[in-house]
């Protein structure tokens, strides 16, 4: 009877078509999955290393033969199968290194590409597999034999790496996944292992969008190489007099170093072989770095000097919570302002923050050189196009003339989001994403969906060609030639675009290029802006006498006014006044910072201030429809008759002339409360209560 090779019941397939879920989510992020279509890509070599490392079985070895499809392929489970050659640690099998993924003729893309990684992460897996006791733990979740810790490596390497990866990028990121899982245990066994497949220290993958330019090498870096004599210390700087506080160094030591031990002279230390320090303000600094191998070590030491422009004056602002604050910071160049997250948010020497609801802290240097310029359209107004979202690396190319800085660009964003963008160096003439050593500068900023003007303050280091971009970011990208080149002149030259078919008929993403020569700025200066709140309550004590409460927050010290010329700076202050009237108190709270005001009337009924013989009453009280009020006798001066409420706030008044007794005083429209009724001559008041009620 004939069997049907259905692929279906081929383990190995079905678990490598699995896995492609695994590395396109986790490749470039979790919210990217259009990372892997790059030349030098290993998608499919993830697929075949996983469908071979978790069907290991008992009494495997590296050596044996793990041909891929076998099944699917009629062969034997000792067969090739479906790629160039089985997965062996054994090179009489599978002899493939990273050079042969140049080999258009032979290996296959993107299948045969992925197969070269894979070989060596099957290598890998079985010299840690050796290094833990030479057998494989069949607990797949809960095991810790070397083939869990590979699973462990690769997978979180993954997250690791960046977008369209070269195999140089895999490598890396699995070396770094075990500094961070494990302290970097296995750094030689994993350089071992690579360098072994050609993809040794000095291994250059070029573009990782192309896959014929890749170098390979079997060389191993100095930590894994043994030292038959002491190294000798050497190192330069960007800068030994800077008015920048950020300072480069560079590793110039000869001899196999193992490790590198930085001080500063600020009370930073880095192990890095090539640091970056950013010092705390001005001053003379020395730099000492030792250098160690297994034979004995060597010092030598620099001195640098720091002169930075001088800090900005600015203090911290307290202002009523939900208002609108202004800072102003006093600087002798450019105040440029940061938030806390280090990300500049403006320049200029006023900021705006509106709606103060909480505590914010900014930051703001005071930048000194030459003036900010614009090039490139203002806009994508001058010809058709549309949001671009593809993983081609949509840049500018363009030619500086110095050390620049690009501040900020005007872009159009489809939607929110972070957008990662990078200058490259030379001119992208393929839309590849630059990556490792080809990273100038690389910038992760917050977009709202629409046009808007971003900043970036990304540094060009010197003078010479590079290009600026970034792949799947949404921006909107013009696709008719806006007419290059761009001049700005003295600082850069924007010559044409990454398209591959028309590098003068598209245009790519930035528009209106803000760029000035490279600033420099001193040491940074906090100010903090606080919402605080004024507030009081106060009680009639009786006789003249008004008893305040202050019910704000963030109060430091108090400023009343009583509204009658006379004023206090206690924090709960007690106060007589002169007469029965009405009085607009205002606490002014941190020294102006806020202030809250009340009107109300003093309800201490004042006796024998109606002339004697003229008393008066108010009938009916309580009342609910009409009171009346009236006088034993008559007057002949017009008295003021006003109703307020318990606050003070006026709500009617009418006038009892001179020669009559009463005044009748409507209430019928007035809710259930108690009023105070003013009663005003020309040399008294009489103040009384009036109930209403229903």
């Amino acid at each position: 009877e004939e069997i049907i090779q259905d692929a279906d019941f081929d383990n190995g397939i079905i678990a490598h078509e699995y896995t492609h879920g695994i590395s396109n989510r986790l490749t470039g992020g979790g919210d990217n999955a259009d990372c892997l279509f790059n030349a030098e890509q290993m998608g499919e070599g993830w697929s075949d290393w996983y469908a071979t490392v978790i069907t290991i079985e008992p009494g495997d070895q590296g050596t044996d033969i793990r041909g891929m499809g076998t099944w699917s392929s009629g062969e034997p489970i000792t067969g090739t199968g479906i790629r160039p050659a089985p997965y062996s640690t054994d090179f009489n099998i599978n002899p493939y290194t990273y050079g042969d993924s140049n080999n258009e003729a032979s290996i296959s893309q993107p299948h045969g590409v992925g197969f070269i990684f894979a070989t060596m992460l099957w290598d890998l897996t079985w010299a840690l597999i050796d290094e833990y006791g030479g057998t494989p733990d069949p607990d797949l979740y809960q095991g810790t034999g070397g083939n869990n810790i590979a699973m462990q490596l690769v997978t979180e390497a993954m997250k690791i790496q960046p977008c369209n990866p070269g195999m140089v990028d895999g490598r890396d990121a699995i070396l770094t996944a075990d500094e961070l899982l494990y302290d970097g245990a296995h750094q030689c066994l994993i350089w071992e292992v690579f360098a072994n497949r050609g993809l040794g220290y000095s291994a250059d993958q070029g573009s990782p969008s192309s896959r014929t330019d890749q170098v390979e090498a079997f060389d191993l870096p100095p930590l894994c190489l043994v030292a038959t004599e002491a190294p000798v210390a050497q190192f330069s700087t960007t800068s030994i007099n800077s008015c920048s506080s950020e300072i480069s160094f560079i590793d110039e030591s000869y001899d196999i170093v193992h490790a590198y031990e930085w001080t500063f002279g600020d009370g930073n230390i880095s192990t890095d072989q090539n640091p970056v320090n950013t010092f705390p303000g001005s001053g003379t600094y020395t730099i000492q770095l030792v250098v160690s191998n297994n034979i004995g070590n060597d010092t030598t030491t620099q001195q640098i000097t720091i002169e930075l422009p001088p800090s900005p004056e600015v203090e911290d602002i307290e202002v009523c919570l939900g208002d609108d604050a202004q800072i102003v910071a006093t600087t002798t160049g450019l105040a440029q302002w940061r938030d806390e997250n280090g990300q500049v948010i403006h320049n200029g020497p006023f900021y705006e923050v509106t709606t103060v609801a909480e505590p914010q802290t900014f930051y703001v240097e005071n930048l000194e050189g030459g003036p900010s310029g614009y090039v490139g359209p203002e806009d994508p107004g001058f010809g058709t196009g549309g949001y671009h979202n593809t993983g081609y690396h949509g840049a500018l190319n363009f030619t500086a003339d110095q050390a620049i800085e690009i501040v900020s660009v005007w872009v159009n964003a489809q939607g929110p989001g972070e957008r990662t963008l990078t200058i490259g160096s030379g001119f992208n003439n393929d839309g590849s994403a630059p990556s490792g050593a080809e990273i100038v500068d690389q910038v992760t900023v917050f977009l709202s969906g629409g046009p808007q003007r971003v900043f970036l303050n990304m540094t060009v280091p010197a003078a010479g060609d590079y290009n600026i971009g970034g792949n799947s970011v949404n921006l909107y990208r013009n696709n008719e030639s806006p007419g290059f080149p761009f001049v700005l002149e003295d600082l850069m030259t924007i010559v044409n675009s990454s398209a591959n078919t028309s590098p003068t008929g598209y245009y790519y993403y930035f528009y209106d290029i803000e760029a000035r020569p490279v600033q420099c700025i001193s040491a940074s200066v906090p100010v903090t802006v606080s919402p605080v709140t004024s507030d009081f309550s106060f009680v009639d004590e009786g006789d003249l006498t008004v008893s305040f409460t202050d019910e704000s927050t963030g109060a430091t010290n108090w400023l009343w006014d009583f509204g009658d010329g006379n004023t206090s700076t206690e924090q709960n202050p007690v106060h007589t006044y002169d007469f029965v009237d009405n009085y607009t108190v205002t606490l002014t709270i941190n020294d102006g910072a806020c202030a809250s005001t009340q009107t109300f009337t003093t309800v201490t009924s004042v006796q024998n201030i109606f002339p004697e013989g003229y008393g008066v009453t108010i009938l009916p009280n309580p009342a609910d429809g009409w009171a009346r009020v009236a006088l034993e006798n008559t007057l002949t001066e017009d008295l003021h008759i006003q109703t307020l409420d318990i606050s003070g706030k006026l709500l009617n008044s009418t006038t009892l002339r001179a020669g009559q007794q009463f005044a009748d005083l409507e209430v019928a429209q007035l809710p259930a409360a108690v009023y105070l009724i003013k009663i005003q001559g020309q040399q008294f008041t009489e103040m009384r209560k009036l109930v209403v009620k229903r």
